[in-house]
């Protein structure tokens, strides 16, 4: 447990590790957990004034690639990672509503989200029915 780090609900992590969706690494908040381990080479911070939710959306939707952008030096390294220094990292600039707005915000864009979830999970449905009907008539 030495190479990991400990963080608490709400707390979030920047993985610095690119991938096809998170080019320049991704930002994910422990919500399902009181407490939850990372590795040690990601980088753990907390929000000290605002609505986590708000914020989970606005990493979601990669509000900070342009600024990682510019501050990572190169592409990733032969571990993976991509080099951007943690002083690099913590000062890049959020701007931000008041709480209230986040609030009103971050329950629009999940209310959102769990539409398209139901949807999705019709449409599965209907792709599934409809397989069965042409199974069956080509039988």
């Amino acid at each position: 447990l030495k190479n990991y780090i400990v963080i608490n609900r709400n707390d979030f992590s920047y993985n610095r590790g690119n991938s096809k969706r998170f080019t320049y690494g991704c930002i994910y908040r422990l919500k399902d957990y009181d407490k939850g381990l990372v590795p040690f080479v990601y980088r753990s911070f907390k929000i000290e004034k605002g609505v986590p939710e708000f914020f989970e959306h606005l990493f979601l939707f990669k509000y900070l690639d342009r600024q990682l952008r510019r501050l990572i030096s190169s592409s990733a390294r032969m571990d993976g990672l991509l080099n951007i220094g943690e002083k690099n990292f913590y000062d890049v600039k959020i701007s931000c509503p008041c709480n209230e707005e986040q609030q009103k915000i971050a329950s629009v864009i999940t209310s959102i989200d769990t539409k398209i979830n139901e949807v999705g999970e019709q449409l599965s449905k209907l792709q599934q029915f409809k397989k069965g009907l042409l199974q069956k008539m080509f039988v």
